[in-house]
């Protein structure tokens, strides 16, 4: 999330809306770059392990009505 909100943020400090990247831009930017596999597979990674991390979260949590 952090590599996708560089992007963000250097969008909002240029403050050129016409060259706005959205999740899709940030994504093919790092694609683009000769390393950019390696990033999108650590991207994935990352997501991924955060989405078991929630479900076990929401697995775990005592609910008391």
């Amino acid at each position: 999330m952090g590599i996708i909100g560089i992007f963000f943020i250097q969008t909002a400090i240029t403050a050129q809306p016409e060259k706005t990247k959205g999740l899709d831009g940030a994504l093919s930017e790092i694609a683009s770059q000769s390393y950019g596999q390696i990033l999108l597979a650590l991207v994935a990674i990352g997501l991924t392990l955060y989405g078991v991390f929630q479900i076990i979260k929401g697995k775990n949590r005592n609910m008391v009505l």
